[in-house]
């Protein structure tokens, strides 16, 4: 299980890097996005992740225990790159900075 785990830990970490630098030039290219909305998409990703590992982390472990964790943040994750996705493939750029704060509820199962 332990190896299952680290599998999953490291597939998860390698997505979150093709995220970030994926997410650069996907939105300079299709939504014309500037340094400060790239900023802002950033800035919300990285932002919210140390809240999430200080706050709703620590509550979930005491409450739901560490299965619960795993499976809420392995879900999380795959709703929001399905979201992503789907969002990719409207008009509508600004709809990213919407979804993106999301994107630290899936990092709970590291």
């Amino acid at each position: 299980n332990l190896l299952k785990y680290g599998a999953m830990t490291f597939i998860d970490g390698f997505g979150m890097d093709m995220v970030y630098s994926a997410f650069m030039v996907f939105g300079r290219k299709v939504y014309h996005f500037d340094t400060e909305q790239l900023a802002i998409f950033l800035l919300l990703m990285g932002g919210g992740t140390p809240i999430v590992m200080t706050t709703v982390l620590p509550a979930m472990l005491k409450y739901r225990g560490e299965l619960f964790t795993l499976k809420f943040g392995s879900i999380m994750l795959l709703l929001v790159n399905v979201t992503m996705c789907l969002i990719g493939l409207t008009p509508y750029g600004w709809l990213m900075l919407v979804a993106v704060p999301f994107f630290p509820l899936s990092h709970v199962m590291n």
